[in-house]
């Protein structure tokens, strides 16, 4: 047990893979944990099994204090609130959040998308509450799977993930927050426009999933990278040329999509196509076989649409993302802006692109 773990109180919204990874690898070091699911049908198998059980490079039992589907339960007496839920119940649980939370908590996005914080912040103020210690991740500490209900297996715990606050000035207060709980696994990210616009799973996700549609509607199993054409290449890199002008508006400094590939995965020989390939050689994931699949229904309404929206606020052109949201509009029969975020959900309504920056990294 960590030193003074008894004394700190942590509140996990969220009992899918990372949710119950970090509810139960913490619980297992001494913290009191508090955890939340929507459904009491997911905590059940936890109770009957006395706990958490982690396998792989985490192992042991961690059983938390509170296992609850009432959200005030979950976040009463608590110093840090970490929803671990995909990005679709991010609204939910901003909006439940704002009527509940004090200012001496600290909220955190794990990991957010574009906009989480502002997004919760907004919503805090409409409602003429304080303003309170909020930030998002980049992505999750953990990389796991449920095996089942109440056991998890965690093959890597990331040994640095960026955090950014809201604004990015108190980033540093947030980080030694989650020292306490995590050690130095958690870094000082530059703010949340640079974590969020350097989330590219937009750029690769969206354009070979829309554009080959037909096979996604009927379920055929093959993988993701065999999606990728020549032409297809061609509209991922004219997105992410988009998403890099958008971040040069702003003043966010973004690397390409195509020398992170070469960064991760020394994928830096041939053509498009060729390096898509090469990257998909070590981990190899299938295509998306349903239209329920996140490839869609989180990175269009929570990537994609946040970014045209921003861009055509301060006048950046994005064609082929605009095009590639339309598509889908037609494709799902109703349109994903009204699903996903819009400068008026992240508060950014009006804004110049000096204007969003200076919100997002020093006045908040």
């Amino acid at each position: 047990m960590k030193e003074n773990a008894q004394e700190l109180t942590i509140a996990i919204l969220g009992s899918g893979n990372v949710g119950q990874a970090m509810a139960g690898h913490l619980a297992s070091q001494g913290y009191h944990v508090h955890l939340y699911s929507r459904w009491e049908a997911e905590l059940r198998p936890i109770r009957q099994m006395g706990g958490i059980y982690l396998q792989g490079e985490l192992s042991g039992q961690g059983r938390p204090d509170v296992l609850t589907a009432d959200i005030q339960e979950a976040v009463d007496g608590t110093t840090l609130v970490m929803i671990t839920a995909p990005a679709f119940a991010h609204r939910f649980f901003s909006t439940e959040l704002a009527e509940r939370v004090t200012n001496d908590q600290t909220v955190v996005f794990q990991p957010g998308v574009l906009g989480s914080s502002l997004e919760f912040l907004t919503l805090l103020a409409a409602k003429g509450r304080p303003k309170i210690l909020t930030a998002e991740t980049e992505t999750s500490a953990y990389t796991c799977r449920l095996v089942e209900p109440g056991r998890v297996f965690v093959s890597a715990m990331k040994p640095s993930v960026d955090v950014a606050a809201v604004p990015a000035s108190d980033t540093g207060r947030v980080v030694e927050l989650l020292k306490r709980y995590f050690g130095g696994r958690y870094t000082a990210g530059s703010d949340v426009l640079t974590t969020g616009l350097n989330n590219t799973n937009p750029v690769y996700h969206c354009p070979p999933s829309l554009l080959n549609f037909s096979g996604i509607d009927q379920g055929v199993a093959q993988p993701f990278h065999a999606l990728v054409t020549a032409s297809i290449a061609r509209v991922i890199d004219a997105v992410d040329r988009e998403r890099l002008a958008l971040g040069g508006a702003l003043g966010v400094k973004l690397e390409s999509w195509w020398n992170f590939l070469a960064r991760t995965y020394d994928a830096t020989d041939g053509d498009l196509v060729e390096r898509v390939r090469k990257a998909s050689l070590r981990r190899p994931f299938p295509a998306p076989q349903s239209p329920k699949h996140r490839y869609l229904t989180e990175d269009i309404p929570f990537g994609l649409v946040p970014w045209s929206s921003i861009a055509h606020e301060i006048a950046v052109p994005t064609p082929v993302i605009d095009a590639l949201i339309e598509v889908a509009n037609a494709l799902y029969g109703h349109d994903l802006r009204h699903d996903g975020r819009t400068v008026e959900s992240l508060g950014l309504r009006g804004l110049s692109a000096d204007q969003i920056r200076d919100k997002v990294i020093s006045s908040g």
